[in-house]
């Protein structure tokens, strides 16, 4: 589940065509502040479209999921769990029919509230669902497993064996590998090509009742670009969250439904007190490790702990009846992925294959690496190549080196009437890993000080929205699960 599946699905590794920054007046007839205000009006729509409005921009958190405060409106909008759900209790201990991880129940319940990526990715998964063989299930190599690839780690099995309730099931810490197989890969980028299509169109300034046949503003590309990006990493971050506190030792089964640990205490004392059947509370506790820590108060403490716990830190582990630093080698596969992925946004050009993981999981170039335009100079030609954020970023500084040498050309010619501005040019180079990729996709600065004298230095561009502003230049961005969460929707955080 890697590779060009990023913001839809979340355990792919980060694919973002970095948008390297740009110097363009966005004014250039009538009056100047006027024009300022419209566009800065623009873009506030913009954010607070069904694509765009997630929780750190949009001005009512009503718009947004209370796990991961992305939209849920858009045609990407996608809610899964990070683990296996069981659809049909037949008993407490008995599920007639489960649901893999990261499979949307609105799109295999259907009922006409599923997104399009729900709705085409729960019809993949239904037609390629078959129960895996004891046999497949052995470690060594990559088999099919619902509409993804999979392989065990050395001596391990994809299946889990000695759970009494969830017998058969995906077993995410025993994998080495899990992507999602070429075809429904492909399925996935075509929604989101075509949802990126439509938000771009969507951008066109209209004149007088007619759509102009122009392109978006920078402004607005920008702007589209920083909330995108942002979603990407907000998705990661809730579903590291969720994987954590789904452990043996606490088995706290978050999701959009239930984005807290207070929500999932609620509900798991309101299924005590009226005795239920359980449906999708997890009745009575499935593992040894977790019948340790049976006191749901105890349980609840550590859910609290590890949604709490830095997105850096590696695989907070339940230790008996306490929180541990656990191995890397013991990490599930798509929290290990999860947390690299946000450290690749967070510093952007970094070498994933750097990054404390399983051993047995391994991270291929290809995984990282993006098809970009690089055009010869004079922009007359180019070439496609496979680039990743770090050589766009060499790149990108090699580009600016040459032009300051032909500003120093040009000065030299003309001293008296051409400026000097090699010093400028050369200061917009970016160092590896110094920048965060919304930083880089968002609005320039210039872009941002034109913007300042309008109502958006007001709003949702650059106002303090729970635990963070708004601005991606600002350093407090959400670094725990516990963070992102909504916990009153429509009000306050």
């Amino acid at each position: 589940m890697r590779g060009r599946l990023t913001l839809i699905i979340t355990l792919s590794l980060a694919s973002v065509s970095l948008c390297l920054p740009a110097s363009a007046r966005m004014l250039q007839f009538g009056d100047e502040k006027s024009a300022r205000k419209q566009v800065g009006d623009r873009v506030l729509k913009l954010l607070e479209t069904s694509d765009f409005a997630i929780g750190q921009y949009a001005k009512k958190n009503d718009q947004v999921d209370r796990n991961s405060k992305n939209p849920f409106g858009s045609d990407t909008t996608y809610h899964s769990y990070t683990w296996s759900y069981c659809m049909k209790w037949v008993s407490t201990q008995t599920c007639e029919r489960w649901l893999d991880p990261y499979v949307p129940l609105h799109g295999v319940e259907g009922g006409g509230d599923q997104s399009p990526l729900e709705g085409a990715m729960a019809e993949v998964w239904k037609g390629l669902k078959q129960d895996m063989v004891d046999g497949d299930a052995a470690g060594g190599g990559d088999v099919q497993f619902g509409m993804w690839s999979v392989r065990a780690k050395q001596g391990k099995s994809i299946l889990r064996k000695d759970d009494v309730v969830r017998a058969q099931t995906l077993d995410p810490e025993a994998l080495a590998d899990w992507r999602l197989l070429p075809e429904v890969e492909q399925k996935a980028k075509e929604i989101g090509d075509k949802t990126a299509e439509n938000a771009i169109r969507g951008m066109v300034v209209a004149q007088d009742g007619e759509q102009e046949q122009t392109m978006p503003s920078l402004v607005d590309l920008r702007a589209g670009a920083a909330s995108l990006t942002r979603a990407m990493r907000n998705r990661m971050l809730a579903s590291i969250g969720e994987a954590r506190a789904s452990q043996p030792g606490i088995e706290f089964e978050l999701g959009e439904d239930r984005p807290t640990c207070d929500a999932y205490l609620a509900d798991y004392k309101n299924y005590e007190d009226k005795a239920e059947t359980p449906g999708a509370i997890p009745l009575p506790l499935r593992d040894r490790e977790t019948v340790i820590n049976m006191d749901v108060k105890k349980r609840y403490e550590l859910c609290k702990q590890v949604t709490e716990a830095q997105i850096y830190q590696i695989n907070p582990d339940v230790q008996g009846e306490s929180l541990g630093l656990g191995s890397p080698e013991n990490e599930r596969i798509d929290a290990a992925l999860n947390r690299i992925n946000v450290a690749m946004i967070d510093q952007v050009g970094l070498d994933p294959s750097s990054q404390p993981k399983p051993a047995d999981v391994q991270i291929k170039k290809s995984d990282y690496t993006q098809e970009i335009a690089d055009y010869e100079e004079g922009g007359a030609e180019y070439t496609d190549r496979g680039l990743t954020n770090a050589d766009q970023i060499k790149l990108y500084n090699n580009n600016l080196q040459q032009a300051a040498i032909n500003m120093r050309a040009m000065v030299e010619r003309a001293p008296e009437s051409i400026p000097d501005t090699t010093g400028r040019i050369l200061a917009s180079q970016i160092e590896i890993g110094s920048k965060r990729l919304d930083q880089i996709n968002g609005l320039t600065d210039q872009m941002k000080d034109e913007l300042r004298e309008t109502e958006v230095v007001d709003t949702a561009l650059f106002t303090t929205t729970g635990v963070r502003t708004s601005d991606p230049d600002d350093e407090s961005i959400e670094l725990a699960p516990s963070q992102l969460t909504i916990t009153t929707l429509g009000g306050g955080n």
